[in-house]
């Protein structure tokens, strides 16, 4: 378990924000939701007043937006969605045609000011899948970077609090699991962060 400074928590104001944005995401295996679960409910139960828990049946782990729930980008999403949605969609599936299934190795939690996650690693394919989707489109203006590590969220939080506290519960927890990945998916969001979202595509690798 590892920490990043300042000593306090920030306040996610946005949480349950009806939002409109589309995300390629990977979503976590029911197994590696029940093993997160345990720390999940394990922060809430003993921190009530700061942890928001994500929901384990919504873990994921993003890729990267095409249109990112939290940009304002001066027009209408879904408009804009349709107008990438084909050369987008035509990229992707270049960039994965090649692209064998590969595992993730989550082996650290970590608290950030923001939030705590599972940090994991692999054989380099995310980064190049990333790398290679912004080689073959102009992203919109006022796109977010993409991420540069590989992570999903277990939880955010209510209210400034001490991060020391969430390192005390966690110091309990360790993890080292191995997530599959042989598809992503595009989804829909429809309220912030991603508690409730609609299927559009899978994107299967081979």
């Amino acid at each position: 378990m590892t920490k990043d400074n300042p000593d306090k928590t920030v306040v996610t104001e946005w949480l349950d924000s009806k939002v409109i944005g589309y995300t390629i995401n990977l979503g976590v295996s029911t197994e590696n939701q029940e093993c997160l679960g345990l720390i999940i409910k394990d922060l809430k139960d003993k921190l009530p007043e700061l942890i928001w828990p994500m929901p384990p049946e919504k873990l994921h782990v993003t890729l990267f937006d095409w249109i990112a729930s939290l940009v304002d980008y001066g027009r209408d999403k879904d408009e804009i969605f349709l107008e990438i949605f084909g050369a987008y969609d035509k990229a992707l599936e270049k960039v994965l045609v090649d692209q064998r299934p590969f595992t993730i190795n989550f082996t650290e939690l970590r608290i950030t000011p923001d939030a705590v996650i599972a940090i994991g690693n692999d054989d380099g394919s995310f980064q190049k899948i990333r790398n290679a989707f912004l080689s073959e489109v102009n992203l919109i203006p006022g796109s977010k970077p993409f991420p540069k590590i590989i992570h999903t969220t277990l939880c955010r939080f209510l209210k400034e609090g001490s991060i020391e506290s969430i390192a005390d519960v966690l110091r309990g927890h360790s993890i080292s699991f191995y997530q599959y990945v042989n598809n992503f998916r595009l989804l829909k969001i429809f309220e912030a962060p991603m508690i409730k979202s609609e299927f559009i595509k899978e994107y299967a690798l081979k």
